[in-house]
Protein backbone atom coordinates (compact mmCIF):
# COMPACT_ATOMS: atom_id res chain seq x y z
CA UNK A 1 0.00 0.00 0.00
CA UNK A 2 1.80 3.44 -0.91
CA UNK A 3 2.20 5.92 1.74
CA UNK A 4 0.47 9.55 1.91
CA UNK A 5 3.65 11.07 0.75
CA UNK A 6 3.64 8.82 -2.37
CA UNK A 7 4.90 10.92 -5.18
CA UNK A 8 6.73 13.62 -3.26
CA UNK A 9 10.63 14.35 -3.57
CA UNK A 10 12.37 15.69 -0.72
CA UNK A 11 16.11 17.40 -0.54
CA UNK A 12 17.45 16.75 2.61
CA UNK A 13 20.73 19.04 2.84
CA UNK A 14 21.08 18.74 6.62
CA UNK A 15 23.19 16.55 9.14
CA UNK A 16 23.38 15.50 12.44
CA UNK A 17 20.20 14.03 14.33
CA UNK A 18 16.88 16.34 13.74
CA UNK A 19 16.70 17.18 10.24
CA UNK A 20 17.71 13.44 9.20
CA UNK A 21 15.37 12.45 11.84
CA UNK A 22 12.45 14.19 9.95
CA UNK A 23 13.31 13.22 6.61
CA UNK A 24 13.58 9.52 7.36
CA UNK A 25 10.47 9.60 9.38
CA UNK A 26 9.14 11.32 5.82
CA UNK A 27 10.73 8.69 3.66
CA UNK A 28 8.44 5.84 6.43
CA UNK A 29 5.38 7.83 4.91
CA UNK A 30 6.29 7.27 1.35
CA UNK A 31 8.40 10.51 0.06
CA UNK A 32 11.39 9.24 -1.86
CA UNK A 33 14.17 11.63 0.00
CA UNK A 34 17.51 12.05 -1.48
CA UNK A 35 20.10 13.51 1.06
CA UNK A 36 22.70 15.19 -0.04
CA UNK A 37 26.15 15.19 1.59
CA UNK A 38 29.51 16.58 1.47
CA UNK A 39 32.14 14.47 -0.78
CA UNK A 40 35.34 14.94 1.65
CA UNK A 41 33.17 15.32 5.26
CA UNK A 42 30.33 13.39 4.83
CA UNK A 43 27.48 13.51 7.89
CA UNK A 44 29.69 13.73 10.63
CA UNK A 45 27.16 11.56 12.36
CA UNK A 46 28.88 8.43 10.10
CA UNK A 47 31.91 8.60 12.13
CA UNK A 48 30.76 8.62 15.85
CA UNK A 49 32.02 6.22 18.06
CA UNK A 50 28.85 4.63 18.80
CA UNK A 51 30.00 1.87 20.82
CA UNK A 52 31.01 4.67 23.99
CA UNK A 53 27.32 5.94 23.67
CA UNK A 54 25.42 2.42 24.45
CA UNK A 55 24.82 2.32 20.68
CA UNK A 56 24.67 -1.01 18.91
CA UNK A 57 27.73 -1.08 16.72
CA UNK A 58 28.08 -4.42 14.74
CA UNK A 59 30.94 -6.16 13.95
CA UNK A 60 30.90 -5.10 10.41
CA UNK A 61 31.55 -1.46 11.22
CA UNK A 62 27.51 -0.63 10.80
CA UNK A 63 26.98 3.15 12.51
CA UNK A 64 23.44 1.62 13.86
CA UNK A 65 22.80 5.51 15.04
CA UNK A 66 23.41 6.91 11.45
CA UNK A 67 21.41 4.16 9.59
CA UNK A 68 18.00 4.80 11.76
CA UNK A 69 18.41 8.60 10.58
CA UNK A 70 18.98 7.64 7.32
CA UNK A 71 16.77 5.00 6.73
CA UNK A 72 15.06 4.59 3.33
CA UNK A 73 16.77 7.67 1.77
CA UNK A 74 19.15 8.04 -1.36
CA UNK A 75 22.64 9.22 -0.67
CA UNK A 76 24.53 11.64 -3.20
CA UNK A 77 27.64 13.31 -2.15
CA UNK A 78 28.16 16.79 -4.25
CA UNK A 79 30.00 20.00 -2.85
CA UNK A 80 27.25 22.21 -3.08
CA UNK A 81 29.72 25.34 -2.06
CA UNK A 82 31.45 24.71 -6.06
CA UNK A 83 29.04 25.73 -8.73
CA UNK A 84 30.02 22.41 -10.72
CA UNK A 85 28.67 20.81 -7.33
CA UNK A 86 25.34 22.46 -7.45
Amino acid sequence: MPGPLEGLKVFEIANRIAAPAACAILADMGAEVVKFEHPETGDPVRSIDVSSRGVVQYSSGINSEFELRNRGKKSVAANLENPRGQ
